[in-house]
């Protein structure tokens, strides 16, 4: 050939044989790729709050009980006794050492007396402190019982005044406005790849495995109309933290494979992935507020609640972060192949560009220059 090169041979590859070589060196293989957000990313918030359906809501609370049974111990006043002997032995026989004469030791009685009637009024305190921890005991549960029941009746009395309100209301109960900000890691997962087509298509799994966190802050602004209910849900005003970690089922993809000079290239489809946390931010902050005694009698769970959430923002509040994925192409470079044959060297690309992945060896430059040498 010109130019200082000169062919030796062709060699044709078949994209069939390509893709069953590639197919036997993915078999059973998994590919991960790590995806760092950086800094993450932050996004305005805002949603609705819908009225509950009046046939959901449960207005009725758990038994109120006694919460502890009370008891005096009285096994911890232990009364102790001084059962010395205060007799003093006079005289004594020689022959078998027993006690002819005694008296009574009045200072030992003395001091006996005294030590007894001590334990003695240890003992009684004890007794009648175990008493007085009872009825204490006894008192706190009463008063705890009675504000038990006190509250239950007062839900019961809210919960229903709020289902006769929310019956054929179409308005929604509560805006959210706020922001968001997500950041972390994503690991999307390659697995099952197969070439297929004569290798013009790829097909596997992608499994996204998320590790997120998101943090934010709501505002709750209630509808005009509610009353009482609206000053009870502006206690919902709160910052919130959701972990997003939970693995998403594997996604069937479908590449197209295209040719890219000396090696291959697959475009893969862009998708919609919904990460979801175990919770979102309205059950978070509603379930926070609960805690703190807001409860503002809606006769639904947090859980429930938060399945109200709609507008633009509806799924993200239900802790669903919808995300757009748009991966990359994954490239397949084809290696060169070389050959030295009396001391001349040969080499040669691949040209994807045709039915077959050719290659077409030539003699290097250098090669040449020092055969002319």
């Amino acid at each position: 050939g010109g130019g200082g090169q000169s062919g030796l041979a062709v060699i044709e590859i078949s994209r069939d044989a390509l893709a069953e070589a590639f197919n036997l060196a993915t078999a059973g293989r998994r590919f991960a790729v790590s995806l760092d957000t950086g800094a993450g990313f932050t996004r305005p918030v805002a949603g609705t709050l819908q009225a509950p359906d009046p046939a959901q809501m449960s207005c009725e609370t758990p038994d109120c009980a006694l919460q502890t049974e009370c008891r005096a111990d009285f096994s911890r006043c232990q009364r102790k006794q001084d059962i010395r002997d205060c007799t003093t032995c006079l005289f004594s026989n020689p022959l078998n050492d027993r006690c002819v004469s005694e008296r009574i030791d009045t200072a030992c009685e003395d001091r006996k007396a005294r030590l007894n009637a001590s334990y003695a009024s240890s003992w009684e305190a004890c007794m009648a402190r175990e008493e007085r921890s009872k009825r204490d005991c006894d008192l706190r549960g009463q008063a705890a019982l009675q504000y038990c029941q006190q509250r239950a009746e007062r839900y019961r009395s809210d919960c229903e005044a709020n289902a006769r309100k929310f019956a054929n209301r179409e308005a929604p109960l509560v805006r959210f406005l706020g922001q968001a900000h997500t950041g972390g890691t994503l690991s999307a997962v390659y697995s099952e790849l197969r070439a297929v087509k004569g290798m013009e298509q790829v097909k596997g799994l992608l499994s996204i495995e998320p590790s997120l966190t998101m943090t934010g802050t709501l505002r709750a602004d209630p509808a005009p109309d509610l009353g009482s209910l609206g000053d009870c849900i502006v206690g919902w005003d709160a910052d919130f933290q959701i972990e997003i970690e939970q693995p998403q089922l594997p996604r069937r993809l479908v590449g197209n494979v295209q040719s890219n000079g000396e090696g291959l290239a697959v475009s893969w489809p862009g998708l919609t992935l919904p990460l979801s946390a175990e919770r979102g931010p309205i059950e978070a902050i509603i379930a926070g507020s609960r805690q703190a005694g807001a409860d503002c009698a809606l006769g639904l769970t947090p859980t429930q609640l938060a399945e109200l959430s709609t507008g633009e923002d509806g799924l993200l509040l239900q802790g669903v972060l919808p995300l757009d994925l748009q991966l990359e192409r994954s490239y397949m470079a084809l290696p060169r192949v070389s050959a030295a044959i009396d001391g001349r060297r040969f080499t040669a690309s691949a040209d994807s560009t045709g039915q077959h992945i050719r290659f077409e060896l030539r003699e290097s430059d250098s090669s040449s220059a020092t055969a002319r040498n």
